[in-house]
């Protein structure tokens, strides 16, 4: 008997109809008994197929085609499939509190219908199937992002709003990553990279367009835009800018610690940047904020003497058991002349005083890597004279005029080309030597104990309150390379360039759903505990994904180890061999319960 949902009283009810017992006594010594067995053979099967779900059976048509429509898009794939690299991805998404952050604005800054579905198809779409704006919109059927389904014109015509808003959005997300997340902002590193654009003709310099041609560190001859970006100490992107193309790397430093201090309200800080930013101008703004700094430069600019022949003296150096490492340092007061200081109204030129430690090294591996760079380059200029400018062999070649019948020297329009071997030398004397200069110190034997975890000093030290050695210095420098990395995730995997659009808006958003691609994968990989590192994340979010092979029923066709690591990390099962269309809802809803930080609080 069952008792449904509302009966009174239960109830018999015929699962399956035999026949007659007078009829089947004719086949079964005991029917009852047989069939109390068949019975209980058959809970059993229920009992194992409801806990290890559901079977169905489906059946397939061998003959069946693919039907397109008359105006159907010739280079437009066909077929019912979900990206399932968005599932990962849409949980950081939520995570991030991007929906909450357009419905907070929906009124007053009157936001379209779908504008949340268009967020996360640009977001998402650019770390799954990343390409053009109208490509991503093609495949928004094969994302479960809402019901919504905006038109291309839609997409278009959000790129307004979204880089108008950009400057709040970071704002947002540097609070939410702090509050969910937390922040290590005690290392700002700092650089810059450049992206081109498909046009022919750069933007009017006059009217401040952004596109301009500039130095390309692609060697491109199209225009640009510079992009400066700040990490923190953990590799997690903070924020970014856009400059003008033609814009000096150096020239973007300044601009970027005030829109960061201001917008973000961080404290002090040790900013952390390569050689390219390397000025006066910018180190005395860093020391006029109380800030620390460490700061790379090459041996091989215009330096004092004083400060080659410390670095080229054997004494003093601390090296490594095998030899192929060694390191000091010198403390020098700096007075500098003729300093350009940009305040909070205006700029003004000043003399700088302030302490600065010196850290030289030596490195065996960079010794032999830039001696193979300049011998390849030398013996490729010497087999073409042509190119005796190229980087590495620049500045080691003459030209001398000679006569082109006698081959005497003279005053004249053609040239041999002549290898310098005194510039060769003295080229080879720095081979593996590099300069760091800081303000950052640690604690000082003997002086007075102090509380927190750092002070600026009136001699214009950044002191932090524990031992700090120079090795200790060179480790935060070397955290640098991870922005590099970030540089090369954006246009490796997420293509961000070249770029399409051209208002300044637009350019504002294609870059804010980059950003906002590129900290979801950062986070990822934290929240993986570094298990994964971005490439093999990438890489699976773009190859996972499920097919449906009936109504409402989907096959999971390519999956990953790397997909298994990230669903167990965020509580979500990804790497089932079929789906149902309410399972693929609920791995792409937002969660309902408070979420738990990456230290088992709970986050409400």
């Amino acid at each position: 008997s069952v008792k449904r949902k509302g009966d009174r009283y239960p109830r018999k009810e015929t699962v399956e109809f035999f026949g007659y017992l007078s009829e089947l006594e004719k086949d079964y010594d005991d029917p009852i008994a047989h069939f109390k067995e068949v019975a209980r053979q058959r809970t059993e099967a229920y009992k194992a197929q409801k806990a290890e779900g559901r079977n169905i059976a489906i059946s397939v048509d061998l003959t069946e085609r693919f039907r397109f429509d008359c105006d159907a898009d010739p280079g437009k794939a066909q077929g019912s499939f979900i990206w399932m690299g968005q599932m990962p991805l849409l949980r950081i998404y939520h995570e991030l509190e991007v929906d909450e952050f357009l419905a907070r604005r929906k009124k007053s800054w009157g936001i379209e219908k779908g504008m949340e579905v268009i967020y996360k198809l640009l977001v998402i779409g650019r770390t799954v199937v990343p390409s053009s704006k109208y490509a991503t919109w093609n495949e928004l059927e094969h994302f479960r992002l809402g019901n919504i389904k905006p038109s291309d014109d839609d997409v278009y015509n959000a790129l307004d709003f979204i880089g108008r808003s950009s400057r709040d959005m970071l704002r947002h997300l540097n609070e939410v990553v702090c509050r969910k997340y937390g922040r290590n902002s005690s290392l700002m590193y700092y650089d810059v990279t450049n992206y081109y654009f498909e046009l022919d003709d750069p933007d009017n310099e006059i009217d401040g367009g952004l596109r301009v041609r500039g130095v390309s560190k692609e060697h491109r001859p199209e225009p640009i835009v510079q992009m400066g970006l700040f990490m923190d100490a953990d590799g997690i992107p903070v924020t970014f800018g856009l400059f003008p193309g033609n814009n000096n790397d150096v020239t973007t430093f300044i601009p970027m610690i005030d829109d960061t201090r201001d917008a973000f309200g961080l404290g002090k800080m040790i900013y952390i940047a390569d050689k390219g930013m390397m000025s006066y101008d910018n180190i005395a703004h860093i020391v006029m904020n109380g800030c620390g700094f460490i700061i790379s430069d090459s041996p091989r600019k215009k330096q004092p003497k004083d400060l080659i022949d410390f670095l080229l003296d054997e004494e003093g150096y601390s090296t490594s058991p095998d030899g192929a490492f060694r390191i000091k340092s010198r403390t020098v007061p700096v007075h500098k002349g003729g300093v350009t200081y940009r305040g909070d109204e205006d700029k003004k030129t000043c003399t700088v005083d302030y302490n600065e430690v010196q850290i030289v090294f030596w490195s065996r591996k960079y010794a032999q890597r830039a001696k193979a760079q300049r011998l390849e380059a030398i013996e490729k200029a010497r087999r073409d004279p042509k190119v005796f400018d190229n980087y590495h062999a620049k500045g080691y070649f003459d030209k001398i005029p000679v006569d082109p019948g006698s081959g005497e020297v003279l005053e004249g329009l053609e040239y041999v080309v002549e290898l310098n071997e005194e510039k060769l030398g003295e080229a080879e004397k720095l081979d593996g030597y590099y300069i760091l200069r800081t303000n950052v110190i640690g604690t000082i034997d003997g002086e007075k104990e102090w509380e927190g975890e750092y002070r600026f000093r009136k001699d214009g030290f950044f002191q932090l309150n524990r031992h700090v050695s120079d090795q200790d210095i060179v480790d935060m420098y070397r955290g640098l390379w991870e922005i590099e990395e970030n540089f090369k995730l954006t246009k490796s995997y997420l293509s961000a360039r070249p770029v399409y659009v051209r208002k300044e808006s637009s350019i504002r958003a294609h870059f804010m759903t980059c950003f906002i691609a590129l900290l979801m994968v950062r986070l990822l990989e934290r929240r993986t505990s570094h298990a994964l590192n971005h490439s093999e994340i990438v890489k699976a979010l773009q190859s996972a994904m499920a097919a449906e092979v009936d109504d409402g029923i989907y096959r999971n066709m390519v999956s990953s180890k790397a997909m298994d690591v990230m669903g167990k990390a965020l509580g979500l099962d990804l790497t089932k061999a079929w789906y149902t269309a309410k399972e693929m809802r609920s791995l792409a809803a937002k969660p309902r319960k408070p979420e738990k930080s990456l230290d088992g609080t709970t986050k409400r």
